[in-house]
């Protein structure tokens, strides 16, 4: 019985690191885009910087 609670655990972690990870990532999208709208750069940085993450 313990041993099956620590697997729920462990898939409750695995599952907010995948979440938190793919929330980073599109923070850095929203962010690089303002930039590059500010800065007034080409829209294919925006698409490297999607491909690289």
């Amino acid at each position: 019985m313990l041993e099956l609670v620590k697997m729920q655990d462990m898939g409750r972690l695995l599952w907010s690191l995948r979440t938190g990870i793919f929330a980073a990532g599109l923070l850095v999208l929203i962010g690089v885009g303002i930039v590059i709208y500010i800065m007034d750069l080409d829209l294919k940085l925006w698409l490297f910087v999607l491909t690289d993450l």
